[in-house]
């Protein structure tokens, strides 16, 4: 399930204190570092078996290893689509006083440009934790209720998809 907002759609992430921007970088997360996710902070099921068999990407900032946010993905080629399994922003990203706006829409937008690698065209599914983020994806950068499969499945269609992305630089590391 999602549960991340879209605070601010941006190039890079913007650091709060400063206004400034600071370029990222994503790349999959080494697997001895999962266990140690909860340890940072982490609050989703990042270690269990089943997100564990996924790819995980991590955020960082260019110049820095602290990771700023994780997305777990899964290649689903019967729909021709990635799926977003589980999305979280760091711990030091979340709530009033967060350091960094823009990493929702970054982790998205990492899922959008493996979509394309793999030849999907950038569509990508997820399921929103509640009706609020329905209406706030919907809102936010167009993503659609579906509701097969799960009563609060979500779609990103090519179009959307390429609209979003068009918004991020994004480097993968590695």
């Amino acid at each position: 399930m999602i549960d991340i907002y879209m605070d601010a759609f941006t190039p890079c992430l913007l650091d709060r204190e400063t206004n400034e921007f600071v370029d990222t970088t994503y790349s999959i997360i080494d697997k001895s570092e999962i266990p140690c996710l909860t340890k940072k902070g982490f609050l989703m099921e990042w270690n269990s078996w089943f997100i564990k068999r996924k790819e995980i990407y991590q955020l960082n900032l260019k110049d820095d290893d602290n990771i700023q946010g994780l997305i777990a993905l899964e290649k689903r080629s019967a729909e021709m689509a990635v799926h977003i399994n589980l999305m979280e922003s760091a711990p030091h990203n979340q709530g009033k006083n967060k350091k960094y706006l823009g990493v929702g829409g970054h982790l998205f937008a990492i899922a959008i440009e493996q979509s394309i690698q793999l030849g999907f065209d950038g569509f990508i599914y997820f399921e929103a934790k509640n009706m609020e983020l329905i209406k706030h994806y919907h809102e936010s950068f167009g993503a659609e209720l579906i509701g097969i499969g799960h009563p609060y499945r979500m779609v990103l269609d090519e179009v959307k998809s390429k609209i979003l992305l068009e918004k991020y630089t994004l480097l993968r590391r590695g």
